[in-house]
Parts: structure tokens; C-alpha cells; sequence
């Protein structure tokens, strides 16, 4: 079965029989807001990792910009996999402020929301076309510093980080591996391997004999051991979580059990990583979020182009 077909069952079987899962309009009479028109932004994935859902999210608020529509975001614990913490809305606010003014939990009682659709038509933020000029970088940051703006807590930890390392004359390198080598999933970009970086690695160094720090962003301790193994101290991170007991059989979200504290330190290493002179890495979320909070700003970025996966 092709994947549009399978689309298109999809659509279908949400419009007949599943009316509460597609894109809708709740319109409530005598509602607050009578002249405003709000988009309920959600995302049911137990297993999406922090930059999937910004994804998610800053295309929802593009598509809700464009429409007219106040976003608001109404993530839930239940849907995904970070946890509340006191006196917030959604676990997006533990990581991010607030796209708008208005809470989540209010809005029932607003007069006209649109809710967002299980398959919906958001687009999505990341986008090849992102790359292809410094004017279209530079808008998707625009798009990013409107609508993900660190929380004071992700705030505070990143200038105690920042503080801590010097990465004006760092080589920023990420790398994937547990899940996404294991699991190889179906049209994901092709991570890779160490061996096939490390290489790529000896020859920005050879031209550039001024780095004195690889900054790595890895969530595979195999690969951190192996790369610090070739280059020694020039090795650096920040915070020593890898994924613990992988056993290549599931998705990496299933193994984390502090999940708020591995987001944080997520969280940083790829704001970190975009503070970097230059970046090498596999074509994933992560390092697409490193180059588009960098702005266009990295002397050299080296992105693998390795095909995907069937």
C-alpha cells in the first residue's frame, strides 16, 4: 500500500468516524473572547523527543498565523512523555514559555477554538527549503524566537553552562545512535556511524588547527567512548546522561527515566551546539534546531547525506 493511499484511508476514517480526532471548530455562545479566534495545539506521541515536538508546535503556529488564529498550546502528560512541574499549564511550559497570552486549561470557556487535528494539515517547521538561503534561515529563526522562547528555569541553567564552557573556538559535532541506528525507522534520514565521522572530523581539524574543543551532542554513550578514544580531552559535553541498558529492541523514550531532567540537558546541549564555530553531524531534528538558533552563523557545517532508510 503507498504511503499516500495509506494518507488518504487515514483522512477518511477521521472525517466519517472519528470527528473529535480531525481539525475542528468548538464554538461555545456567550463564550469569553467573542472576537478572537483560538487554535488548540496539540500532539499525541508518547515517544516524541523535545525537538520533535517544537516541531510540531512552531508549525502549528505558523499555520495558526497565517489563518488569523491565537495559538495556544495544550500538550498534556498523557500524551506525551515530560511531566508538569508546579504552576504550570503544559509540560511545553516547563522548557518553553507560553506561545501567547491565554492558558490551555481555559480554553472551554473561550467562544470559538479550533482544534487541531490527529493528522493534521499544520505544516511542519523543519524543512529542507530551511537551508537553501541565509533570508529563509534567518525567517524559521524569526519564527523560533517568537514562539520558543526558553522558560526562566531552561534560561538560568543555559548562561550557568555557558559560563562554565568556552566554545568560541569549538568544532560542534552530533551524532545519533540507539534507536534511530538500531530501529533504522522507515524514510528517517540515515544516521552516521562514527567511523564514517570520525574521518570528516580529522580533516576539519587539519584545516583548522585553532579548535582547541570538540563539543559533542551524542546520546549513545558507544559513540562518546569511541570518539573520546580518538581525540582525548578535546572531548566535551555537557551533563554525562547517555540512554542506559539499550537493548536495540525499542524507542529510546521507553528507557529514560528521569524524562524532564533528560530534556533539560537536551535542551542544552543543542543551544550549546549552535554556539559553536562549526558543526558536523547526521541529518536529524537536533541538529537542524543547532543551525537554525546558530542563524546562519557557522564558519562551516558538514550534514551527512547518507540517503533514508527503507
Amino acid at each position: 500500500m503507498s504511503s499516500r493511499f495509506y494518507q488518504a484511508l487515514v483522512k477518511l476514517n477521521l472525517y466519517i468516524r472519528h470527528h473529535d480526532l480531525r481539525e475542528h471548530w468548538v464554538k461555545k455562545a456567550g463564550g469569553r473572547f467573542p472576537d478572537k479566534q483560538f487554535f488548540r495545539i496539540s500532539y499525541e506521541d508518547r515517544h516524541a523527543g523535545l525537538f520533535g515536538i517544537a516541531d510540531r508546535v512552531l508549525g502549528a503556529c505558523m499555520y495558526a498565523k497565517e489563518r488569523g488564529l491565537i495559538p495556544v498550546v495544550a500538550l498534556t502528560e498523557e500524551d506525551i512523555q515530560y511531566r508538569n512541574q508546579e504552576e504550570t499549564d503544559s509540560p511545553w511550559e516547563v522548557f518553553y514559555q507560553p506561545v501567547s497570552p491565554y492558558k490551555a486549561g481555559e480554553l472551554s470557556q473561550f467562544s470559538k477554538v479550533l482544534y487541531m487535528g490527529y493528522n493534521s494539515s499544520c505544516p511542519r517547521f523543519i524543512r529542507d527549503e530551511i537551508f537553501d538561503s541565509k533570508e529563509k534561515l534567518h525567517e524559521a529563526y524569526e519564527v523560533l524566537c517568537r514562539y520558543a522562547r526558553l522558560s526562566y528555569e531552561a534560561k538560568n541553567r543555559l548562561n550557568l553552562e555557558r559560563e562554565r564552557l568556552n566554545l568560541q573556538n569549538a568544532l560542534g559535532v552530533f551524532l545519533r545512535g540507539t534507536d534511530y541506528a538500531a530501529l533504522r525507522p522507515s524514510r528517517h534520514s540515515i544516521q552516521p556511524t562514527v567511523e564514517q565521522a570520525i574521518p570528516v572530523i580529522e580533516e576539519y581539524l587539519k584545516d583548522h588547527p585553532d579548535t582547541d574543543t570538540i563539543y559533542l551532542v551524542t546520546e549513545d554513550e558507544g559513540i562518546y567512548r569511541k570518539l573520546r578514544e580518538r581525540f582525548g580531552d578535546m572531548i566535551c559535553m555537557t551533563g554525562d546522561r547517555f540512554i542506559q541498558n539499550y537493548d536495540g529492541k525499542g524507542l529510546i523514550a521507553d528507557y529514560i527515566e528521569d524524562v524532564n531532567e533528560q530534556g533539560f540537558e537536551y535542551l542544552l546541549r543543542i543551544y550549546l551546539l549552535a554556539e559553536c564555530k562549526a558543526l558536523i553531524g547526521g541529518p536529524a531534528a537536533g541538529a537542524s534546531f543547532a543551525r537554525i538558533i546558530n542563524d546562519g552563523h557557522y564558519e562551516y557545517v558538514y550534514i551527512f547525506d547518507l540517503g533514508r532508510y527503507e
